[in-house]
């Protein structure tokens, strides 16, 4: 992955580095980006393997698909959105690999809150999700600012 070093018109502030250590190698970064982009810097854009056993590497780049996941210092993050600042230690996630659950991680009681559902607008679209919502059992309210139902369906005669 190739980096900006000089700009025409911007100045590229010099970065300070870090090492972190990636499945027995030392890998020195610039400080502030994410372990992602020091590791394909480094050399190494494969980051985990399917299981099939075949290369995977980012995807999404935002941490949505977990493509990118491995085990940052003990615990499974994506590293596509885990700076390098403060890292200590990168691998990947062993096909036997078995998270560790902590008491404190597990929540013991759940508030579950009744509501009444607001829909905004009495046009078609909210209409129908009234009727969805009735056919479940769930308390709805419309509101729309026109005297009449029907949003752009109705029909002004003069």
């Amino acid at each position: 992955m190739l980096k900006i070093e000089n700009h025409p018109i911007l100045e590229i502030p010099i970065p300070g580095k870090v090492t972190f250590l990636f499945e027995d190698k030392f890998i020195t970064s610039d400080n502030g980006i994410t372990l992602a982009a020091a590791l394909h810097r480094a050399g190494y854009p494969v980051h985990s393997h399917s299981l099939e056993n075949r290369e995977r590497s980012l995807q999404c780049g935002i941490g949505k698909c977990g493509a990118c996941e491995m085990i940052v210092d003990g615990k499974v993050r994506r590293i596509c959105n885990t700076k390098v600042d403060g890292i200590s230690e990168v691998r990947e996630i062993p096909r036997d690999y078995l998270s560790e659950i902590r008491e404190s991680d597990i929540q013991k009681t759940v508030n579950i809150y009744k509501t009444t559902v607001a829909i905004i607008g009495a046009g078609p679209a909210g209409l129908a999700c009234r009727e969805e919502l009735l056919k479940k059992g769930i308390d709805n309210i419309v509101i729309d600012n026109n005297e009449r139902i029907g949003g752009q369906f109705i029909m002004q005669t003069h």
